[in-house]
């Protein structure tokens, strides 16, 4: 009789740690397959981004040379935001502008920089090549308008960048363009390179079109 116990308090036994183990497994598996969300994966405040891409645009940046302007690199970035696949946190303040140009809240990019000519930007030198843009720090987007957003942009340099000051515009929706595209969405503003490859750049600053 005791031995029938015995046993079947080992059978139970090496059950419970075979369920276990197998669900550790499913576990596991699960956490591999989890999707990256592009829009946070370099960002320390992150959390409350989306990952859905609400505005998208192609902008080239621009460095002074006495009265002229010198093409620096070429940014193509999109936007995301908070619940902003359904913009809930939008309000219907124009009902002729986009869904971006409603929203109002945190904001995070992602993207690329193509720098087609090696050039310096104050006293920081930035090679020619392809670069990856991500969010640093996210920033605040209010109807449009984009501030306090610091970026990751890495490839044959690193550099960290900050939009203090810029304006995005929805070109070719509602009123204006009739529900059609009829030119590309803008960012236009400032980007101040605060680094590169840890060299100090001076509050280099690019005009952003």
């Amino acid at each position: 009789m005791k031995k029938n116990i015995l046993l079947k308090t080992i059978k139970g036994t090496l059950l419970a740690t075979a369920l276990m183990m197998t669900l550790a497994a499913c576990g596991n598996k699960n956490n591999n397959t989890t999707p990256i969300n592009a829009y946070t994966q370099s960002c320390v405040n992150c959390e409350n981004i989306t990952g859905y891409p609400f505005f998208s645009a192609q902008t080239q940046a621009y460095r002074t040379q006495g009265w002229s302007y010198m093409s620096a690199f070429t940014i193509a970035w999109s936007f995301s935001g908070q619940n902003t696949n359904t913009m809930n946190n939008g309000q219907n303040y124009n009902q002729w502008a986009s869904p971006a140009m409603n929203y109002s809240g945190q904001v995070s990019a992602a993207g690329t920089v193509n720098v087609s000519t090696a050039t310096n930007l104050g006293f920081c030198p930035l090679p020619a090549g392809t670069y990856t843009l991500t969010t640093q720090t996210v920033g605040q987007w209010n109807q449009g308008q984009v501030s306090g957003l610091k970026l990751l942009i890495t490839g044959p340099a690193t550099l960290t960048a900050v939009v203090n000051q810029a304006q995005a515009s929805d070109y070719g929706y509602g009123y204006w363009g009739g529900g059609s595209s009829t030119s590309s969405s803008r960012i236009q503003g400032y980007l101040v390179i605060e680094q590169v490859n840890g060299i100090y750049c001076h509050g280099a600053q690019l005009t952003i079109y």
